[in-house]
């Protein structure tokens, strides 16, 4: 198998190739199959790959004879070892052997095998007729001999013969190749080619990088030498990389810093006015001839030697990523003239972590699409990564090459050899590529900030679309009193600032606890004859299952589809080789014909064993938030008989039940973790679920031309229900954007859960598939022709006529086009009333999002349901009869159904401008003037199609305030509030937002336009303290160059209004929503003041990436803290002013009294 065919599939999905689909009809909603915030760009990431050239770089590379690995020959040669001449102690791999075989290097190179200790024997090694050799298919534990005993490690026969018949090598290392070719210089420059060529498209391939080439000068003062400037990586100018890797010499000194600095003004190349050090703290100006210039000031550019006169700018675009990978073998030299700007960048001695931080924190190009680049929060820097290579000395974490990686935003990795260098620079391509494209979800586990109260993160990796469940800690509050002020004693970290809510070191990911592949209690479910939940073996598959895994003998040993199907279950026998791995690499697998599925094992450097514990069974993790389940109260008590009077108990019963966090994964499973902080199980999968409606991608998981897809990409909705005479918690989740499929799980005693606890499962392939639901009068009223891809998140819930439902909205691209609400037996999964909107058509394609059922008389029964569409209808649902048969539409007549509030951007030509809603809506109390009624809030916008990412010319989006006083509400009933200012303040970016009066009950709620463009609400909205809290996204527009096309990032603004009016803030010493200026406390200091020099509450603020609903937790005093996603899924937090009460409880429906 050719690894740098496996290396460039992965760098393909890694840098955003553009892959080949099947499209539907123009009218169709099809989901797309990667995230949309990943895009495709042609904004290409910039590599400059600076290879050492110092002459340190000639000498060999020395492996310790403590090595454990078999390190094979070259796979050209070959040797016949004559059986009356092979050294007995060898054994078949993989075992080591345990008799130790000494040698001897004579002072004449005469190689010699020692038959006692002393070697007063001795007997020649190689071909003659009293010669010594080695079984060529065997391991040897082989050491040298020189004075005393050396500690050997395993090595195969076909090695040592190679190694001992070379004639040329160095006593006392027995991993060592010959001198001629096993220097540092001739090393690296096999990796830095092998790199290149990997990186190179096949002929007719589109190019995913650009890179360059760069070595030191070797004079005294002089740093860095360009070798090749940086360009799309294609054919020509791959082959002209490779010429001059070749040409690469080793003499010289290692000036390090002075390379970097040189480098960095190379990147500079095109800026014409100042660059900004230091740019969040202390700001310094000064041209990019000054600060990347000798120590005296003298002008210096990195020497040119690429034959262009001039050098073309590297950086394109506003969006485009830079990155440096500098390949190492000792610390700097004659390493001096930098500038005073840089030389003391971060203090110390050396100088080279001071550059990389400068180059990190700089923006190189500020001029460059400077208006774009303050829309949506960007820079043009460079993250530079290190290798330490060969030198034990670098290996450590205080080392000037780590110092520098790790303030210069990228990593260091330190190789001791060939396929140690070859494989950091894999790690280090792999971790760009995450740079480029990655995103995540957090949910919290409590209302309240206390001992107990952590945040979980669920996230994925494009490059090799893996993902991770993260466990964070939230430190306890340090106002111990609730008086707002830090008081003596309270100041735990001595930072002079009141804190709470910090966020802690992860405790664990749950991808690295995931018990062994035969091991695991993975369900799935069996649709035929009496449906029922089955466990994933072969034995208890459907025909229909088997085929999709191409399985055709589950008692055969060589049957690919069973092969397949423990892949699927996690294990990695049959994977091909690791991309880190060369082609002498040892293979834990019995024949190269049975490596035939795609790789995602990590293995270790050293033993070519499996990474333990290694995430990498754990699919991507993307738009499924995760759910976490302890004891929650709902409240149910109120209700009477048997259901509220049984109520509390079964909370208290559940105080010891397993916590659990649940979340779908593209990994083709809903996924069960254990939630517990600590303990043997903590993060460690407990079940895991896989829908019937998935198997026709299962087997796509396993090619080793995998093209992404979402397999199960819902966010599930936990909650209690009463069925079967006893209480239950229930799971209900969907696929997402993988299929057009819910199920039901009964997840009431994790621990035990077994096939039985898989109740149900509904998906478009249900009969029968009626034409037109109102002509429906079966059971399952055509799930076939409504039923869409499933992306709305359900609820569970208490009806009128005594059912337990899971309401559930139909979503996107059926077959019919229409807006449909499903209430479905929580229990049976029986279809108990669908109410048809009847709204969408094949040239207006609809469907209904995320439900938000309402109690509004506070005894636990759902009133009422609120659901958007993609029509921008807002519809209301009436379901307050105990009569199935009364569930209707709110508004208009059986016939013509009317939504509450149709939101378009031009009244006068509403049906043209429709503005979809996706996101579950919010809703709240009425206030002073508004007698009766509900406040519902919602925002417009998509964000799950391909052409999603397209802002050209986007439609204007908005966020409404919408009283249902009993009436559809038009567009001219409303109060517009605006976006009057963006000022930055603290180093955030922050909207000011009107504060325009509105008349109740005349007026019937209030909107506000998003002013960015493709900015979109599609997220769900909160209510805190008479606040309305929502997020945005701004997918970074076209730029005025090309190279930054949409989608290529995101950038999120976090809004706070008051929730009657829609307006800003009150502008008082309490009134502002945040902590803006960091100082731990909300008071006047974070009012924003103004050019007139009033002082005004802000109403939104930046933040650092594209961020869904944020997780919100209470001090349970004064103030919460809101925590959402940053760029690269890290995560980010704010303080909240707080809630004047908060509840522990969690809700499925919304509660008004």
């Amino acid at each position: 198998m050719d690894i740098s065919k496996i290396r460039k599939a992965t760098l393909m999905l890694l840098f955003g190739v553009a892959l080949s689909v099947v499209l539907e009809p123009a009218s169709a909603i099809t989901p797309a199959q990667t995230p949309l915030y990943i895009g495709i760009s042609a904004a290409k990431p910039n590599i400059m790959l600076m290879v050492d050239s110092s002459g340190s770089m000639t000498e060999n590379v020395m492996t310790a004879s403590t090595t454990t690995t078999p390190n094979d020959a070259p796979l050209s040669y070959s040797y016949s070892c004559p059986s009356a001449n092979e050294l007995s102690g060898g054994v078949a791999p993989p075992a080591t052997p345990s008799t130790m075989i000494n040698m001897k290097v004579n002072s004449s190179g005469t190689v010699q095998v020692c038959t006692k200790s002393s070697c007063s024997k001795t007997a020649t090694f190689g071909g003659k007729k009293k010669g010594k050799c080695f079984n060529n298919t065997q391991n040897y534990t082989v050491a040298y001999y020189n004075g005393s005993s050396l500690a050997g490690g395993p090595h195969t026969g076909l090695k040592l013969n190679w190694y001992f018949s070379t004639g040329n090598f160095a006593s006392g290392s027995l991993t060592a190749t010959q001198t001629t070719t096993s220097n540092r210089t001739t090393i690296a420059k096999q990796a830095a080619t092998d790199l290149v060529t990997s990186l190179t498209p096949d002929s007719g391939g589109q190019t995913t990088v650009r890179m360059g080439l760069a070595r030191y000068d070797g004079a005294t003062d002089d740093g860095g030498m360009l070798l090749s400037e940086i360009k799309d990586l294609d054919s020509a100018h791959s082959t002209a990389l490779l010429d001059q890797i070749s040409n690469i010499p080793a003499s010289g000194y290692t000036p390090l810093a002075e390379t970097l600095s040189d480098i960095g003004k190379y990147f500079a190349t095109g800026e014409t006015g100042n660059l900004t050090l230091h740019p969040a703290t202390t700001k310094v100006t000064a041209s990019a001839a000054s600060i990347f210039s000798k120590a005296d000031g003298t002008s210096r550019s990195i020497k040119n030697s690429t034959g262009n006169a001039s050098l073309a700018a590297p950086i394109l675009g506003y969006c485009q990523k830079s990155f440096v990978i500098l390949v190492s073998d000792g610390l700097p030299t004659r390493d001096t003239e930098i500038s005073s700007y840089l030389r003391n960048y971060t203090n110390g001695g050396e100088y080279l972590d001071d550059v990389a931080q400068a180059l990190y924190e700089m923006d190189l190009r500020p001029s460059l699409d400077s208006t774009l680049k303050a829309n949506t929060h960007t820079k043009n820097n460079v993250t530079t990564y290190a290798i330490g290579f060969a030198d034990s000395s670098l290996n450590n974490t205080t080392s000037v090459l780590s110092n520098a990686a790790k303030v210069g935003g990228g990593k260091f990795y330190f190789a001791e050899n060939a396929n140690e260098l070859a494989s950091a620079l894999d790690d280090t391509i792999s971790d760009i590529s995450s740079k480029i494209g990655s995103s995540s979800s957090v949910v919290a586990n409590a209302a309240k900030l206390d001992a107990n109260a952590a945040i979980y993160q669920g996230k994925f990796d494009s490059a090799d679309w893996t993902g991770s469940l993260s466990m964070f800690p939230l430190g306890i509050t340090e106002d111990t009193n609730g008086n707002g002020i830090l008081d003596t004693g309270e100041d735990t970290n001595s930072n002079g600032k009141l804190d709470g809510g910090a966020i802690g070191t992860a405790l664990w990911n749950a991808a690295e606890h995931i018990p062994a592949f035969d091991s695991r209690n993975i369900f799935t479910y069996d649709p035929a004859g009496t449906p029922k939940g089955i466990t994933f073996v072969c034995a208890n598959l459907t025909a229909g299952q088997k085929t999709a895994l191409g399985i055709s003998n589950c008692s055969s040993t060589t049957d690919q589809g069973v092969w397949r199907l423990n892949y699927i279950r996690g294990d990695w026998s049959h994977e091909e080789k690791n991309p880190a791995r060369t082609d002498t690499d040892t293979i834990r697998s019995a024949t190269a014909a049975d490596w035939v599925f795609r790789n995602r094992t990590h293995l270790d450097k050293t033993t070519l064993a499996k990474v333990a514990p290694d995430p990498w069974v754990l699919g991507d993790i993307v738009n499924s938030n995760p759910a976490y389940v302890s004891a929650e109260n709902y409240g149910y008590d109120k209700l009477s008989g048997s259901e509220g009077s049984t109520y509390k108990a079964f909370v208290t019963s559940n105080a010891t039940r397993r916590k659990m966090i649940y979340v779908g994964a593209n990994d083709g499973m809903l996924h069960g973790f254990d939630a517990s902080a600590s303990g043997t199980d903590a993060g460690k999968e407990i079940l895991a679920y896989i829908p019937n409606a998935v198997y026709s991608g299962l087997s796509a998981l396993s090619s080793p031309g995998y093209s992404h897809q979402y397999l199960v990409d819902g966010s599930s909705r936990v909650a209690d229900a009463y069925f079967g005479s006893a209480w239950h918690t229930m799971l209900v989740s969907s696929t997402g954007a993988g299929g057009k499929a819910v199920f039901g799980l009964d997840v009431t005693n994790p621990g035990s859960f077994g096939s039985s606890n898989v109740l149900w499962e509904i998906s478009d392939t249900d009969s029968p598939a009626a034409s037109d639901l109102t002509s429906d009068t079966t059971a399952t009223r055509g799930f076939a022709n409504n039923l869409g891809y499933t992306l709305p998140q359900t609820a569970i819930v208490k009806m009128h006529d005594g059912s337990w439902a899971a309401i559930v909205a139909n979503g996107y691209g059926s077959v019919n086009n229409l807006a449909v609400l499903y209430i479905i037996d929580v229990q049976t999964g029986q279809l108990i009333a669908a109410i048809d909107t009847k709204a969408g058509s094949s040239t207006t394609p609809n469907g209904l999002s995320s439900p938000i059922p309402v109690d509004t008389n506070n005894d636990r029964i759902v009133d009422s349901i609120y659901a958007g569409d993609l029509l921008g209808n807002m519809w209301k649902f009436d379901v307050s009869s105990s009569n199935t048969n009364q569930w209707k539409v709110a508004y208009g007549t059986a016939a013509v159904p009317a939504p509450l509030y149709i939101a378009c951007t031009n009244t006068s030509a509403c049906d043209t401008t429709r503005q979809p809603i996706t996101a579950k809506p919010q809703v709240g109390k009425v206030g002073t003037g508004q007698s009766a009624g509900i406040m519902v809030y919602f925002g417009t916008g998509k964000y799950f199609e391909a052409t999603d990412n397209d802002v050209t010319n986007a439609q204007t989006q908005t966020f409404y305030g919408i009283w249902d006083n009993g009436a559809a509400v038009a567009k001219s009933d409303l109060q517009a509030q605006t976006i009057t200012q963006v000022v930055t303040s603290s180093g955030y970016s922050l909207r000011i937002s009107s504060n325009n009066t509105m008349n109740y009950p005349s007026q019937k709620g209030w909107y506000i336009n998003l002013p960015s463009a493709g900015e979109r609400a599609v997220s769900a909205p909160l209510i805190r303290n008479g606040h309305i809290i929502f997020t945005t996204l701004i997918p970074i527009p076209p730029a005025g160059t090309e190279v930054c096309g949409a989608g290529s990032e995101a950038t999120s603004m976090l809004m706070e209004l008051d929730a009657l009016t829609g307006s800003r803030l009150p502008d008082t010493a309490g009134g502002a929503p945040w902590d803006i200026t960091g100082d731990g406390m909300i008071n006047a200091d974070d009012l924003i003041e103004l050019p007139d020099g009033t002082h005004v509450a802000p109403s939104g603020i930046q933040l650092d990436g594209g961020a869904g609903t944020p997780a919100v937790v209470s001090d349970g005093k004064r103030e919460d803290k809101i925590f959402s996603i940053s760029k690269n899924a890290g995560l980010q937090s704010i303080k909240e002013q707080g809630s004047s009460s908060s509840s522990g409880g969690r809700e499925s429906w919304r509660q008004l009294q």
